[in-house]
């Protein structure tokens, strides 16, 4: 979805900067998000989660960023970052049980951290990354990414 057709202030406010931030590349476009309500008295136990479910546009380069997404949780105190799917991914932001304002501040670290490393990507930072596997001057036909094993089509200039 390109980032102004949304009404971004009916989003839940954690997630309301990575939804837009997402929006804004051309690797993605989301369908629905939920930033997570620890304070719901069910809320861990039905979910323990907040998400974006996304439509993958360019799976080769979207790889990339889940795999530096990958390795940046695992700093994540207290959340696991997972993803589910192919065409249609979930990006899952996983808390553990804990009180309320703590399962709060830990997603929302997570989340802020998520959405700094996507506008990354939009600013061009990650290119040298992503240039190194895609460029047709410094790759064959095709390049394999070492992180997926995704076979990836050059970029055209």
């Amino acid at each position: 979805m390109h980032p102004w057709y949304l009404d971004y202030s009916k989003l839940d406010e954690s997630v309301r900067g990575l939804v837009y931030a997402l929006n804004c590349t051309d690797l993605v476009e989301t369908l629905s998000s939920c930033g997570g309500h620890p304070e719901s008295r069910s809320w861990q136990e039905d979910t323990g989660a907040a998400y974006v479910l996304c439509r993958v546009l360019h799976p080769c380069r979207w790889a990339e960023v889940v795999s530096r997404l990958e390795v940046t949780s695992r700093s994540w105190d207290g959340v696991r970052f997972l993803t589910r799917g192919k065409r249609e991914q979930w990006m899952v932001f996983q808390a553990k049980q804990g009180p309320a304002d703590h399962v709060r501040q830990r997603l929302d670290t997570a989340i802020s951290e998520t959405t700094m490393l996507v506008g990354e990507y939009e600013a061009g930072e990650m290119n040298g990354v992503f240039q190194r596997h895609l460029d047709p001057d410094t790759a064959d036909k095709k390049a394999i990414s070492p992180l997926r094993g995704v076979q990836c089509a050059p970029r055209r200039k």
